[in-house]
C-alpha cells in the first residue's frame, strides 16, 4: 500500500469515526438524556485509543478489515452502555427522590450479570476466530477481542460514573444558586452555614435512597426466586415424562 493510498484510508477512516460518533450522540440525547450521549461517546473513545493502542505495539496494518474492527467495536461497546442508560431511566422513574448516585449504582448491579456473560460468550467466539481462523483475520479478531473487552469495561465503569459525576456538578451548582448568603462567612470565603442544617437537608435523600435501594434489591431478590421456581418446575416435568 503506498503512502497516498494510506493517507486516504487514514482520512476516511477518521472520517467515519468521527460521523459515527457524532450520530451516536444524537441519538442518545434525543433518547434519553445529552448527558448520557456525551458519557456514551467519551467511553466510544477509550475503546478506539485502547485498540489502537495494541494494534500498534503488536505492529498491526491500517486497513480496511482494521477499520471495519473498529466500527464493529463502536457500535458493539454503545449497545452495552444504552442498556445501563435504559435501566437508569427506568429506576428513575420508579424511584422518584433518591439520590442518582444510588439509583446509577442499583442499575449497575441490576445490568452487571448481562454484560459480563454477553461479553464473555462473544469473546468465546472471537478467540476461536483468532486462534483457527486464519492469518487473513488474524488481525481483524485480534482488534475485536481488545476493543470489545474495552467495552465491557468503560460501559460499567466509565459511562456510568461520568454521568454520575456530571449530575454531581449540576445538584452541586444547582444548591449554590439556592444557598441564602449568610453574612458571618470567614475571611477566608468559607460559608458559615451550621452544619446541622446540611445534615437535615441530606437526611430526606439519604432515606429516599435507601428505600430505593431497599426495594431494588427486594425486587432483585423475588426475580431470582420466580426463575428458580420456574426451573425447578420444568425439571419436575422432564421428570415426569421421563417416567410416563
Amino acid at each position: 500500500m503506498g503512502p497516498v493510498v494510506g493517507e486516504r484510508l487514514r482520512n476516511t477512516a477518521l472520517l467515519a469515526l468521527v460521523l459515527g460518533a457524532v450520530l451516536i450522540l444524537i441519538y442518545i440525547a434525543i433518547r434519553y438524556e445529552f448527558r448520557f450521549g456525551v458519557a456514551g461517546v467519551l467511553a466510544l473513545i477509550h475503546d478506539v485509543l485502547i485498540t489502537l493502542g495494541v494494534m500498534s505495539l503488536v505492529g498491526a496494518e491500517l486497513n480496511s478489515e482494521f477499520v471495519a474492527a473498529i466500527l464493529t467495536i463502536i457500535g458493539y461497546s454503545i449497545n452495552d452502555s444504552v442498556i445501563i442508560f435504559d435501566r437508569i431511566r427506568e429506576n428513575m422513574r420508579l424511584y422518584r427522590g433518591g439520590r442518582f448516585a444510588d439509583i446509577a449504582n442499583t442499575s449497575l448491579l441490576q445490568t452487571m450479570t448481562r454484560s459480563i456473560n454477553t461479553t464473555a460468550t462473544t469473546l468465546f467466539a472471537l478467540v476461536a476466530l483468532f486462534f483457527f481462523g486464519g492469518p487473513a483475520i488474524h488481525a481483524f479478531s485480534l482488534a475485536l477481542i481488545v476493543g470489545i473487552a474495552s467495552g465491557a469495561y468503560s460501559s460499567i465503569f466509565i459511562a456510568s460514573p461520568l454521568v454520575v459525576l456530571w449530575e454531581r456538578g449540576g445538584v452541586a451548582t444547582e444548591r449554590r444558586r439556592r444557598q441564602p448568603a449568610y453574612a458571618g462567612a470567614t475571611a477566608g470565603g468559607e460559608s458559615s452555614v451550621p452544619q446541622s442544617i446540611t445534615d437535615k437537608e441530606s437526611e430526606p435523600e439519604k432515606k429516599s435512597s435507601e428505600q430505593a435501594i431497599r426495594r431494588a434489591r427486594e425486587e432483585a431478590q423475588q426475580e431470582k426466586r420466580a426463575a428458580r421456581r420456574q426451573r425447578r418446575k420444568r425439571r419436575d416435568d422432564r421428570s415426569s415424562k421421563r417416567r410416563f
